[in-house]
């Protein structure tokens, strides 16, 4: 388990997967914009797509010097509002 100095350094990025982008979104406190990001969706291409946001989500770590978390969005409905 990280110690707290290991968590300090934790970022949270943020993940839109939809079915024609992909896009990462680090923002600061406040709502203040630190890092916006937007790639094309492989299509048809489910081991594309985990390579495409594997690699960008290090990048974003590269780029800010910093290990991240990720909180993902997927395009609705679920049908009877569960998603699996």
């Amino acid at each position: 388990m990280p110690g707290t100095q290991e968590k300090q350094k934790l970022i949270r990025i943020g993940v839109d997967l939809g079915g024609t982008k992909i896009e990462f979104r680090r923002a600061r406190q406040r709502r203040r914009k630190l890092h916006r990001h937007r790639i094309a969706t492989p299509r048809h291409d489910y081991d594309g797509t985990v390579r495409a946001v594997a690699e960008a989500v290090q990048g974003i770590e590269e780029k800010l010097g910093r290990n991240a978390t990720g909180a993902w969005e997927f395009p609705g409905p679920f049908p009877q509002g569960l998603a699996w």
